[in-house]
C-alpha cells in the first residue's frame, strides 16, 4: 500500500505542478481572449501529453502489477482532486467550504471537459504499466 501511495502521491504532485501554471496561463491570458470553455479545450490536449510523459518516466520497468497499476490511478486521481478542491476554497468572496462545495456542484461544460481529461491521466500509469510489461516480454 505505501508503494501504491508513493507513486500516486508523486504522479499527482508533478501534474498538480504543471496543472497549476498551465492553469493560470489559461485563466489569466487565454480564457478573457477565447472564453472559458475554448480555454480548457486548448489547454486539455497539452496537459495531457504532460501527464503522459510524467507517467511515462514514473511507472515503466518498476515491475508494478496492472492492478497496481489501477490503484496508483485511483489514488493519484483522488489525491488531485483533494489538491484541487484545497485550492478552489481560497479565492472568492464565499467561506472556504462553500467555495469548495460550488466548485464541486459546476457542472458546466468546461469543468466536465477538465474532468474528462482528469479520468484519462488517472489511466495514464496504468497504461504505461501494461505496455512495460509487453515490453519486457
Amino acid at each position: 500500500m505505501v508503494v501504491i501511495f508513493r507513486f500516486a502521491a508523486l504522479y499527482a504532485a508533478i501534474v498538480f505542478a504543471l496543472g497549476f501554471a498551465l492553469g493560470a496561463l489559461r485563466i489569466l491570458f487565454l480564457a478573457p481572449v477565447v472564453g472559458e470553455l475554448a480555454a480548457v479545450v486548448i489547454e486539455v490536449p497539452p496537459m495531457l501529453a504532460l501527464c503522459w510523459l510524467v507517467a511515462s518516466r514514473i511507472f515503466p520497468g518498476r515491475g508494478l502489477t496492472r492492478e497496481q497499476g489501477v490503484e496508483i490511478g485511483l489514488a493519484s486521481f483522488l489525491l488531485l482532486q483533494l489538491a484541487e478542491s484545497a485550492l478552489a476554497g481560497f479565492p472568492g468572496p464565499l467561506s472556504y467550504v462553500d467555495n469548495v462545495l460550488v466548485y464541486w456542484g459546476d457542472l458546466s461544460t468546461p469543468r466536465l471537459v477538465g474532468l474528462a481529461g482528469q479520468v484519462l491521466f488517472a489511466l495514464f500509469p496504468l497504461i504505461h504499466i501494461l505496455r512495460s510489461r509487453q515490453n519486457d516480454r
